[in-house]
C-alpha cells in the first residue's frame, strides 16, 4: 500500500535527518497551522488528524511552547467534538507548561481553555473559576478576553443570575466591537437580548436581537441571522403580537431557501414554524405545529439545541392537547418525549435542563395521580440543584413540593373522584416551565421567609432517640409530640429514605430528615422548606465535622440514654447559631 501520510511530515523527517531541525520545525508548525483551519471550518476530524500527527514529531523537537501550542489546539478539537474529557486533559497539561515556562499570554489562554471544557461538562462554578483566573491576569490576548467574557456571561446565564450575565457580554461586546471581531460581538449581544427577555424588558430585548441581525446579516452569519428571527419570533408571541411574528416567520423561509444546503439552518424554519402556529387556536394550525415538529424529531443528529427546542414545544402542544381533550393516551407520547428530552439535557451537561425535565416529570407524576413518584422527582431535582448551585431553580422547586404537600388532601380527592384530565393539569400548573427552559420566561425565585422553628431530634437506627430539642419550652406539647413523632418516625422512616424524599407533612409542620452515618436528624419547623433546608444541611455538616460531638452520640446510643444539653456544650451554640439567629 502506497504511503499515505502527509508530504510535509516526510519532509520535515528528512530535514531532521540531516540536522536541519529549525527548518523542519517550521515545516511542522505550518502543517499544524491547517489543522487550525479546519477547527475554525468546524471540520474536527481533519483538524484531530493533523494535529495528532504534529504532536509526534513536535515531541521529538522537544521545545516546550510547541508542545503546549499542540496540546492547546488539540484541546480546543476535544471540545468541538465533545470529547470533554480528552479536552480538559490537553488544555490542563497545556496550562502546566505554560506556568513552567512563565508564558503569562499562555497561562491566560489555557486557564480560559479549561474554564470553556469545564462548562461544557456542566461544572459552572469551576468554569467561572478558571474565566475569572485568565480574566485577572494583564497578559491577556484580547480575543482570549472576549471569549471568556462572552462564555462567563453565558455561564451566568444559565444559573439564572442575570444581573452578573449582564457585564460579561456588557464589556466583551465593547470590546469585540472595537476589536472588529463581528462574531462574538453578535453572539454577545443576541445573549444580552435573551437576558433582557429574560428580565421582560422586551423593548431592550428587541434592540439587541435587531442589532445582533443587522451585523450578522454583514458578515452573512447564516446561523444567527436564523437564532436572532428565532428570539425576535419569540418575543413577538410572547408579548401577543402575532402577525409581526408571521413577518419574520416568512424571514426565515427566505433564509431556509438561499441556505438549502444548510440542514442547520433549516430545522431551525422548521422549528420556528411550528412555534408560530403552535400558537394557534385552530385545530388545523396545531396539527400542522405538531407535524413540523416530529418532522424535526426523526433525524437523530439534528443540532441538539434545535433538537431539544423541538422536544420542549412538543411537550408542551401535548399538554395543552391533553387538557382539552382529557383523552389519557395522550400521555403513551408525551411521558417518552420528557424522557428523551432528560437524556440529551444530561448529555449535553446541562443541570438547568435536568432540573426543568425532572419538574416536569414530577408534574406529569402528579396528572397521573402517582403521589410518591412525583415526590421522588422534586427531591432529585432540587437535589441536582443545589449540587450545580442553581439557587433560583433550587428555591422554585423546593416551593412547588412544599405546595405539592399544603395540596394534598386536594389530590387525594381528585383521585377519590377520578377527576378529569383538566382538572388536574390546572391543579399541576405547567404553565411557564417550557417557556423558562426557552428563555421567553424570566426565572424569578419566590419571596422567601424565615421558617418558625418547631423541633429538633437526633435519632438513632431502630428509632431510638438520642437527643432532643424543642424550640418552645411548654412541656406538655414537648411530650406529645415526642411520642407521636418517634411513634410516627418508626413506621415511616425507613419508607421515606427508600423512596428518596426530603421532606414530609407531619401535623401542620413540615418535617426534614437528614443522616449521619447511623443517625437521622429531623427538623420540624412551620413555613418554607428552602431556607429551613439549608440550616439543616449546615448543621449535619458541621456536627459531621465535630468528631467530640459524634462521639458523645455514639457512647449515649450504646447505652440506650437520651443525650442532654450539659452533655453536649458544643452543640447548643451550632443549633442557636444556624436555627435561631
Amino acid at each position: 500500500m502506497a504511503d499515505q501520510r502527509p508530504k510535509e511530515l516526510t519532509q520535515a523527517e528528512e530535514l531532521i535527518n540531516l540536522g536541519k531541525t529549525e527548518e523542519a520545525l517550521e515545516i511542522v508548525r505550518k502543517f499544524q497551522q491547517t489543522a487550525w483551519n479546519y477547527f475554525f471550518r468546524m471540520e474536527s476530524n481533519k483538524a484531530l488528524e493533523i494535529a495528532l500527527q504534529s504532536k509526534k514529531l513536535i515531541e521529538k523537537f522537544g521545545k516546550q511552547l510547541d508542545i503546549a501550542g499542540n496540546l492547546f489546539l488539540l484541546g480546543n478539537i476535544y471540545l468541538q467534538l465533545g470529547k470533554y474529557d480528552k479536552g480538559l486533559e490537553s488544555a490542563l497539561k497545556s496550562l502546566e507548561i505554560q506556568e513552567e515556562l512563565q508564558d503569562r499570554a499562555g497561562i491566560a489562554s489555557s486557564l480560559s481553555l479549561v474554564g470553556e471544557v469545564y462548562n461544557y461538562k456542566g461544572q459552572l462554578d469551576r468554569s467561572i473559576e478558571f474565566f475569572n483566573r485568565s480574566l485577572a491576569m494583564k497578559e491577556i490576548n484580547p480575543i482570549t478576553k472576549v471569549n471568556a467574557l462572552r462564555n462567563l456571561g453565558l455561564i451566568y446565564f444559565l444559573k439564572g443570575e442575570l444581573q452578573k450575565a449582564l457585564k460579561p457580554n456588557e464589556d466583551g461586546a465593547k470590546i469585540a466591537k472595537e476589536l472588529k471581531l463581528y462574531v462574538p460581538y453578535a453572539i454577545m449581544i443576541f445573549q444580552l437580548g435573551y437576558i433582557f427577555m429574560f428580565e421582560t424588558d422586551y423593548d431592550k430585548a428587541e434592540e439587541y436581537f435587531n442589532n445582533s441581525l443587522e451585523v450578522c446579516k454583514n458578515i452573512k452569519y447564516s446561523f444567527y441571522i436564523g437564532w436572532n428571527l428565532y428570539g425576535l419570533i419569540n418575543l413577538k408571541i410572547t408579548i401577543g403580537v402575532i402577525e409581526e411574528a408571521h413577518a419574520y416567520l416568512e424571514n426565515m423561509k427566505e433564509l431556509a431557501t438561499r441556505n438549502k444546503k444548510s440542514k442547520t439552518v433549516n430545522s431551525m424554519y422548521v422549528l420556528a414554524k411550528g412555534t408560530v402556529l403552535k400558537e394557534s387556536n385552530r385545530s388545523i394550525d396545531r396539527a400542522e405545529a405538531e407535524k413540523s415538529f416530529k418532522l424535526i424529531l426523526e433525524d437523530r443528529n439534528s443540532n441538539p439545541i434545535i433538537y431539544q427546542f423541538t422536544l420542549w414545544h412538543l411537550s408542551e402542544l401535548f399538554i395543552e392537547e391533553l387538557g382539552i381533550s382529557n383523552d389519557s393516551r395522550i400521555l403513551d407520547e408525551l411521558n417518552p418525549l420528557i424522557v428523551r428530552s432528560l437524556n440529551l439535557a444530561e448529555k449535553l451537561h446541562s443541570y438547568l435542563q435536568q432540573c426543568g425535565m425532572k419538574l416536569m416529570q414530577a408534574k406529569l407524576a402528579l396528572v397521573q395521580l402517582k403521589f410518591d413518584d412525583s415526590k421522588k422527582l422534586l427531591s432529585q431535582a432540587q437535589s441536582l440543584a443545589e449540587t450545580h448551585k442553581l439557587q433560583y431553580f433550587a428555591q422554585k422547586i423546593s416551593s412547588e413540593h412544599d405546595l405539592l404537600l399544603e395540596q394534598q388532601e386536594i389530590w387525594d380527592r381528585l383521585k377519590e373522584s377520578n377527576a378529569p384530565m383538566s382538572d388536574r393539569i390546572k391543579l399541576a400548573a405547567f404553565d411557564g416551565i417550557i417557556k423558562r427552559m426557552q428563555g421567553i420566561r424570566g426565572l424569578k425565585s419566590p419571596e422567601l421567609e424565615e421558617e418558625q422553628p418547631v423541633l429538633l431530634l437526633i435519632i438513632a437506627e431502630g428509632g431510638v432517640l438520642t437527643f432532643s430539642y424543642p424550640f418552645k419550652a411548654e412541656k406538655k406539647f414537648d411530650d406529645e409530640l415526642f411520642g407521636g413523632f418517634i411513634t410516627a418516625f418508626k413506621s415511616f422512616s425507613s419508607e421515606f429514605f427508600s423512596k428518596g424524599l426530603d421532606r414530609a407533612k407531619f401535623g401542620d409542620d413540615i418535617m426534614l430528615m437528614d443522616t449521619l452515618g447511623s443517625f437521622s436528624i429531623c427538623y420540624l419547623f412551620k413555613g418554607q422548606s428552602y431556607p429551613a433546608k439549608q440550616k439543616l444541611t449546615k448543621f449535619t455538616e458541621r456536627i459531621q465535622d465535630t468528631t467530640s460531638i459524634l462521639q458523645t452520640l455514639e457512647k449515649f446510643y450504646k447505652t440506650s440514654q437520651v443525650a442532654e444539653l450539659k452533655d453536649l456544650p458544643q452543640i447548643e451554640n451550632l443549633i442557636k447559631d444556624i436555627f435561631i439567629k
